[in-house]
């Protein structure tokens, strides 16, 4: 019976067009149906932090539209930077639980610095 059926279908070529304007038809009922899943308005407050790191871009902004020269651009920036990482270096200070690592003291070997980090994790039993 189905292979009656499909040789029906495959040789009648209205059934064919009919198929198609079918699938058309779906297509179109699916596409206008309005999303089924509920929106509720959901409203928080942002605050924004270091704002002056995020609109810092604005400096080179300001340049490409002619409004400060390059040396202008480059020395504010630089200097927020500087501010930045000053900010970064009282925050780290603050944190009881840094350990800070001199680079210096490993002659700058990566390898070697890693390794300590590692016996440092292992030993307060942070790494599995």
């Amino acid at each position: 019976m189905l292979q009656k059926f499909g040789k029906r279908v495959m040789n009648n070529f209205g059934l064919k067009i009919l198929a198609v304007l079918f699938a058309v038809v779906l297509w179109i009922v699916v596409v206008n149906i309005d999303d089924p899943s509920n929106s509720k308005p959901y409203t928080t407050s942002v605050s924004l932090e270091n704002k002056s790191y995020i609109t810092s871009m604005g400096k080179w902004a300001d340049y490409l539209d002619g409004k400060n020269s390059l040396e202008e651009a480059v020395t504010i920036l630089k200097r927020d930077t500087r501010h930045f990482a000053k900010r970064q270096l009282t925050w780290f200070r603050r944190e009881q639980d840094v350990i800070w690592v001199d680079k210096e003291q490993f002659h700058w070997n990566e390898a070697e610095i890693l390794e300590y980090m590692m016996s440092v994790l292992k030993e307060q039993d942070l790494l599995g």
